[in-house]
């Protein structure tokens, strides 16, 4: 394994910051075990079009959810067979190189060079630990910082998510992971979120105090955003059709949302709030359930944002740029999906297949077959639940579902990725990924793509088949 760091879990110190009410040292171990595997066996991506290794936030996710070793091993061996093998890295001029700021700025985005940034941020988190680390790589403000922050919300936020885990788990290998990861990520989410950092910076105070809902709307009424998003099946609206088409008048939107630092713990609990509000109230009327895999995204980020907000080692200053440039890539992604219309009813009104508590949500997630999304939504689903107790005083304009509707959503959740467990069900194709397993073709179908778009919904069942 090496002696620097390892994956190491203890029920009682690292339970994770939303868990099940009892977690095993088995488990832990067990978890342990299995994290170590894949850092030593396994690469970042497993596919050429940028598909994630899952396993990490897989094992962490149901491990805190209470998951049994056996449920652990399951979960593992289902998501290993497609994983790609890691190179060996026998010769370290590179890792050595990769101290040269002009060396590793050159290296940057390549994902052929991840076990190279792999040993070099680990032989780092070693000598210099998680907070010099981090503080020096992402937070200090210089261009390389920069730079490596706007690839941590690449790959659909996966290099931020890894880091959470880390954080959140306080395991280091994690964290040097998520400096891997990031650093062969492209920066395209640069393009959103500096553009609208400036413009917001460039009118100061000019702008009056809002909220991520008044934003919505501005974008929903917006006709040039909306109909810049073609029915066309592509993986990036972001970048294929809404920035090249409508990008300054979104900037000018994002721009907007502003936080100071005595706003924080108000401003998390909003996004984390809302999130849930787009992802759950997003659905086609005459449609039966289904969830917007880009949405998701931003509501699984959540739960991080917390154990980030609470980093004591973190300045206010970069707490706020973290909020800033997560709600604004919130109200971006939304906008990307063409702005649904929103159907709040669906998650108020939701009857649950199964109607049982917050316990029963997590041990059909933890035996869910999947790679580990829905025990990630299911968390931070938990986790804005939590929020929303704790911020009672928070305005109905940012609270836009009841305390009891998040157990609900987490209903609707599981229920409507269970319908693919059922034997009548029958995939829909996938495109893109023909040449792949079974396996992962489910993965890309269990969730639709761009839901304000027709098209999204050409495979899900009408209403009628199955109960809303």
């Amino acid at each position: 394994m090496g002696s620097e760091i390892v994956y190491s879990l203890s029920a009682a110190e690292t339970p994770g910051l939303v868990h099940a009410d009892r977690l095993s040292d088995t488990a832990a171990q067990e978890a342990s075990h299995l994290l170590n595997k894949n850092h030593e066996t396994y690469h970042a991506y497993f596919h050429l079009a940028g598909m994630h290794n899952h396993i990490l936030h897989h094992l962490f996710a149901i491990y805190a959810l209470g998951a049994s070793p056996e449920d652990l091993r399951a979960a593992y061996s289902r998501n290993a067979d497609y994983q790609k093998i890691k190179r060996d890295v026998k010769v370290p001029d590179l890792i050595q190189k990769l101290a040269d700021p002009e060396c590793f700025r050159q290296s940057l985005g390549q994902p052929v060079l991840y076990e190279d940034f792999l040993q070099f941020f680990k032989t780092e988190v070693a000598a210099r630990g998680v907070e010099r680390t981090l503080s020096s790589f992402v937070f200090a403000g210089d261009e390389r910082a920069d730079d490596m922050l706007a690839r941590m919300f690449g790959g659909l936020l996966h290099p931020i998510i890894h880091l959470g885990y880390g954080l959140e788990f306080k395991q280091p290998l994690a964290v040097a992971e998520a400096l891997a990861s990031a650093a062969i990520h492209d920066t395209f989410m640069a393009e959103i979120c500096v553009p609208a950092e400036a413009e917001s910076q460039k009118h100061d105070k000019a702008y009056p105090e809002t909220d991520m809902m008044t934003l919505i709307k501005q974008i929903q009424d917006d006709c040039d955003i909306v109909e810049s998003i073609s029915e066309d099946e592509t993986h990036n609206k972001l970048m294929t059709d809404l920035m090249p088409r409508a990008g300054k008048k979104l900037i000018k939107i994002l721009a907007q949302y502003t936080v100071r630092p005595e706003q924080i713990d108000d401003k998390l609990s909003e996004m984390a709030q809302v999130d849930c509000y787009l992802l759950g109230a997003a659905q086609k009327p005459d449609k039966a359930i289904a969830f917007d895999f880009y949405m998701m995204h931003c509501v699984n980020l959540n739960p991080f944002y917390t154990v980030f907000m609470q980093l004591p080692w973190l300045s206010a200053e970069n707490k706020c740029r973290l909020l800033e440039w997560k709600a604004r890539l919130d109200l971006a992604v939304y906008a990307s999906c063409k702005a649904p219309a929103l159907f709040p009813e669906r998650v108020t009104q939701y009857q649950p297949k199964y109607p049982g508590g917050w316990e029963s949500i997590f041990s059909r997630a933890v035996r869910y077959r999947d790679d580990g999304h829905t025990a990630k939504l299911v968390r931070a689903i938990r986790h804005s639940q939590l929020e929303v107790e704790k911020k009672q005083s928070v305005g109905e304009a940012a609270r836009p579902l009841s305390v009891e509707s998040y157990l609900l959503l987490a209903h609707m959740v599981m229920d409507c990725v269970e319908v693919m467990e059922d034997k009548e069900y029958k995939r829909p194709e996938v495109i893109y990924f023909e040449d792949t397993s079974e396996e992962v073709l489910r993965l890309v179908a269990r969730w639709i793509r761009f839901c304000g778009t027709d098209v999204a919904w050409k495979d899900v069942p009408k209403l009628s088949a199955q109960t809303s």
